[in-house]
């Protein structure tokens, strides 16, 4: 089996998105070149592509290789790099932060409401606490 590269396209989504990526491959087995020629693997690919951006995902590169030494058959070997927009996950993420701060603040609210002054002051030792603790840790991301 000596597979050749027929096929190599980079589509503009591969010099766009930098993060991880998923390989996707397909071997297929057809009749000889002069039968099926690689024109059929190209709308092979044109569909792979339709179907992942109807799944949200992006294709990235697409490589199709044919081994054309068997005499009565072509196999071709079609991989896809793809990716899924991180989008979704930066959103829900976020939602759920904002909810735990509401919900936090709400408690903290409700606490010093119906409590009486002297079971308050460890739940604003505790609050104060937090604060500085949050503080340290604010800012500390990459330094320019």
């Amino acid at each position: 089996m000596a597979y050749q590269l027929v096929r190599d396209m980079r589509y503009p989504e591969a010099d766009r998105y930098k993060g991880p990526a998923e390989v996707l491959t397909a071997e297929l087995k057809g009749p000889p070149e002069q039968v099926m020629p690689v024109m059929i693997v190209d709308q092979i690919i044109i569909w792979f592509y339709n179907t992942i951006g109807a799944h949200k995902g992006k294709v990235m590169t697409a490589k199709v290789w044919a081994d054309i030494s068997p005499t009565w058959q072509t196999k071709y070997k079609i991989e896809l790099a793809t990716h899924a927009s991180p989008l979704a996950w930066t959103l829900i993420i976020g939602a759920v932060a904002a909810l735990g701060v509401v919900i936090g603040l709400a408690f903290i609210t409700w606490q010093v409401t119906h409590t009486t002054w002297g079971k308050a002051i460890p739940i604003a030792l505790i609050v104060v606490g937090l604060a500085i603790l949050a503080s340290t840790f604010w800012g500390k991301g990459k330094k320019k």
